[in-house]
């Protein structure tokens, strides 16, 4: 039922994906499968967010976690996390998404998983740029940096590189700002499938010039 969900969420029929994802949930349930329920619930999180429910998303994979909790799935748990400081973001609930950013950290450490430990950090400096906490903010994207420099994934240092950006632009540092979307800008320009978020980058280098 979960793949029959994920084909039509992928064509954007979102009221039949619900519907299938929510048959495999009940399923999950009938047979005790933990797992299969908590990803069911993950699922059917996912199309809520998509439409913009973000409240009904935060229920359903608030409970996806609990039972990863439960069963002891690190890795899913760190991943609900994610999902869940995502739409506390989307809600502008920052402060909460710092603290589900902080122990979805936690997990990837201990898990030892370098590149979503890299994200965390990526995304605990998006936060702190958003709190206003340009310091914190900026010792997170660089210890992000670190470990992706590490891992050799470039991808991800652009997308760190366009964060400490917007951290350095939100706190008037104009300078600093423009050196590293210019960063951002050269790895993105040699990758495919970024060109949307390379628009916005330059977008928001045109914006330093005209001031």
């Amino acid at each position: 039922m979960n793949e029959i969900g994920s084909i039509h969420f992928k064509r954007r029929n979102y009221e039949k994906s619900i519907k299938f994802y929510a048959e495999g949930l009940s399923i999950a349930r009938e047979i005790g499968d933990k797992k299969g329920e908590a990803n069911g619930l993950a699922n059917i999180s996912l199309i809520h967010q998509t439409r913009g429910n973000y409240n009904r998303a935060l229920t359903f994979i608030k409970q996806a976690q609990r039972i990863r909790i439960e069963i002891g799935d690190l890795h899913g748990e760190a991943n609900n996390l994610n999902d869940i400081a995502r739409i506390q973001t989307k809600l502008g609930e920052f402060t909460k998404a710092l603290e589900s950013y902080t122990t979805n950290l936690a997990i990837y450490r201990n898990i030892k998983h370098q590149e979503m430990e890299a994200q965390s950090l990526y995304n605990l400096g998006t936060i702190y740029t958003l709190l206003g906490n340009y310091e914190l903010a900026h010792e997170s994207f660089t210890a992000s940096l670190s470990i992706l420099k590490i891992i050799k994934f470039s991808r991800g240092a652009a997308y760190v590189y366009s964060g400490m950006g917007d951290a350095y632009f939100a706190s008037a540092e104009q300078i600093d700002a423009e050196k590293y979307y210019g960063r951002a800008v050269k790895i993105f320009s040699g990758l495919t499938n970024e060109e949307e978020y390379l628009f916005s980058i330059k977008s928001k280098q045109a914006t330093i010039y005209h001031r």
